[in-house]
């Protein structure tokens, strides 16, 4: 017998269903997770401006502003330039982009980010959220969720192996329907 009538034999043939419920619950546990430990910040920065590291992230999973667990940011940062860009022959926004600089001590490191590029620095991860009408300014959003996202992505790579071991099985339903093509 070959190795994969082996593992389903000795899991009971359940082994990718059982993967994928431990996928989803991981994926609901990384949520649930987020909600209670992730902290985060908005950083309303202009043009030239330093935020220093003093600013707090709050706790948003726990509304009550008593049990707020407040922490310093990793790093100050400075908003350099703020870009926009257009789409071509219009005056719609095709991607607003702030070009900051962190400074941790003396390290000085310098970050674009856009809509869709995510800043990154030690586990924190810094998103552009907003800009000021008059694009001398920009809205930052510093987030710091290790646990969570690390839950939901390990989710979400098991689901994807159950998902496709399910479709791929010798006796699974795919793989009958391919035969009686």
């Amino acid at each position: 017998a070959d190795k994969y009538n082996e593992m389903t034999t000795h899991f009971g043939g359940n082994f990718p269903k059982t993967l994928l419920f431990i996928a989803i619950f991981l994926i609901l546990a990384g949520g649930l997770c987020t909600y209670f430990t992730a902290r985060s910040v908005h950083v309303h920065l202009r043009e030239g401006e330093c935020s220093n590291a003093t600013n707090t992230f709050f706790n948003e999973g726990l509304r009550d502003s008593n049990s707020n667990a407040a922490s310093p940011l990793p790093c100050s940062i400075r908003l350099e330039r703020f870009d926009m860009e257009y789409h071509e022959g219009t005056r719609a926004p095709k991607d607003y982009i702030s070009h900051i600089t962190l400074i941790d001590n003396s390290i000085v490191t310098p970050i674009r980010i856009s809509m869709n590029k995510i800043g990154r620095y030690h586990g924190y991860r810094i998103f552009q959220e907003d800009y000021d009408e008059d694009l001398k300014g920009s809205v930052l959003l510093v987030r710091y969720d290790p646990w969570g996202t690390t839950l939901v992505y390990i989710g979400f790579a098991l689901l994807l192996l159950s998902m496709v071991w399910l479709l791929l099985r010798r006796d699974g339903t795919f793989r009958r329907l391919l035969r009686a093509l």
